[in-house]
């Protein structure tokens, strides 16, 4: 037991060496990057314990609706709908042709409502909690 104690000792008296020498080699801008990361890990900590009371909280249908909105794929497809709505608006032209103008017409409706879309289905999922 007692060559147990004198081991355990030396094993903390090392470890703390070791923390004086890290404390020592830190640099304000080293301090800076690990209150930065910190910072940022705690409100990505924050933004997931928000997004499990939403799923803890949800039944039935919504909760369906909050593992949706909460999917990457569903920000992905967002995301492609946003892209493919800047080309179809980069398409208009100065003096635009019979089809263009149709084609406008249709492409503007057609986004208006997958973007009212994700805001209504954002808005049942979270409840306005945090959309």
């Amino acid at each position: 037991v007692e060559n147990y104690d004198v081991a355990s000792q030396l094993q903390n008296k090392k470890l703390e060496e070791i923390k004086k020498e890290q404390d020592a080699q830190q640099t304000p801008e080293t301090l800076a990057l690990v209150r930065e990361k910190t910072a940022y890990d705690l409100l990505k900590a924050q933004d997931m314990q928000d997004r499990m009371l939403l799923y803890h909280h949800a039944t039935g249908l919504r909760r369906q609706v909050v593992t949706l909105v909460n999917a990457k794929a569903f920000d992905l497809l967002i995301a492609a709908f946003i892209l493919l709505n800047t080309i179809c608006m980069a398409i208009d032209s100065w003096k635009p042709a019979a089809w263009q103008k149709s084609f406008d017409v249709t492409t503007d409706y057609f986004f208006a409502y997958v973007f009212g879309m994700e805001a209504l289905v954002k808005i049942y999922a979270m409840r306005g909690s945090v959309y």
